[in-house]
């Protein structure tokens, strides 16, 4: 019976270090005008980028600074982080109509893609300790 509980809690001990978590920071700078709102979305390995299959997402009311922090709670892993400022409250990226955006955005690695997005490779960053912090400019 001991022996059996001594498994149990092992095995409970490695499900729990496989789900650790912590807080990550994500400064976002460069915002220009004091309104709208922050919107992030956080991809994992799994998800589609830039599409509506995320792990999370997270909406933020601008100040009157320049730079803005957002502090998001995450499982340890590999993510990109994709934010906008939804500046006319409608929660879609504005473009015009050859699908340029209109409104301010930024990406984790403050990368950039070529006629297009970064893909998720080009924008992924480990997150691996707790109070981590990334910077994204618009």
């Amino acid at each position: 019976m001991m022996k059996k509980a001594m498994i149990c809690m092992l095995a409970l001990l490695a499900v729990g270090a496989a789900a650790a978590q912590g807080t990550l920071s994500v400064e976002v700078t460069g915002i220009e005008q004091a309104e709208g709102h922050i919107m992030v979305a956080v991809y994992g390995q799994h998800q589609e980028f830039l599409e509506e299959d995320f792990v999370l997402s997270y909406k933020a009311k601008v100040g009157l600074e320049a730079e803005q922090v957002v502090e998001l709670e995450l499982n340890f892993g590999r993510y990109a982080v994709a934010i906008y400022q939804d500046l006319d409250g409608d929660a879609e990226l504005d473009t015009n109509f050859i699908g340029i955006p209109k409104e301010p955005y930024g990406f984790s690695c403050n990368c950039m893609g070529v006629m297009g997005p970064p893909d998720f490779e080009k924008a992924s960053f480990d997150f691996s300790k707790d109070g981590q912090q990334i910077t994204i400019s618009l």
